[in-house]
């Protein structure tokens, strides 16, 4: 007794030509962004970076990453911080949070982050209570 199978619309070759179609097309599409507006030679640079710090600092800035590390430093883990010159929900804001998680921030907060115009201003702060 033979089986009965449903018949395929196209063979297997049909098949594999399809495939291969489909691979260049994401392949394409994967690759062309690395080329648009010279984005490939942003992630050169990253790659190229020898350590975790300097791949961060590149990504981040490097002045906003040299504040967010000196405020590590500074502020203790349980304590609060709040800054000024950054603007709230932006990227800064979020990478700013992200870095110095478990120290929150607060509007009553222990310490205060300032992130002025010129480096020469950038500081970390103890808040008088």
């Amino acid at each position: 007794m033979t089986k009965m199978y449903p018949k395929l619309i196209f063979n297997r070759t049909t098949w594999k030509y399809i495939f291969y179609l489909w691979i260049f097309i994401w392949a394409f599409v994967f690759c062309k962004n690395l080329f648009y507006k010279g984005h490939l030679k942003e992630y050169i640079a990253i790659i190229k970076r020898p350590t975790l710090e300097d791949k961060r600092s590149f990504v981040t800035g490097d002045r906003l990453y040299e504040l967010i590390r000196s405020a590590e430093a500074k502020i203790p883990e349980n304590a609060t911080f709040e800054y000024e010159g950054i603007e709230e929900a932006s990227l800064s804001d979020r990478r700013i949070r992200y870095y110095l998680y478990p120290r929150l921030k607060s509007d009553n907060a222990d310490y205060i982050i300032r992130y002025g115009q010129s480096p020469a201003r950038d500081d970390v702060l103890k808040r008088r209570k």
